[in-house]
């Protein structure tokens, strides 16, 4: 049986390993998921650009709150 609550994916634009394509299972498998994309960030998206990460992950916890 697959988790079928909500996910946010957050990467990295400039992020040479993890990309879409290699989400591509994990988003198979996760019905509810949200993939999103922070502009101006490679790998850690959360120290290149913290206000963008933050701001994702506000955003999911308050909609995953209702």
């Amino acid at each position: 049986k697959h988790y079928d609550g909500p996910v946010e994916l957050l990467y990295g634009e400039d992020d040479p390993f993890v990309t879409p394509a290699y989400l591509s299972s994990t988003i198979a498998a996760l019905p509810r998921h949200n993939l999103r994309c922070i502009a101006k960030a490679g790998h850690y998206p959360m120290v290149e650009q913290p206000a963008s990460t933050v701001g994702l992950w506000e955003a999911a916890l308050a909609t995953s709150a209702r």
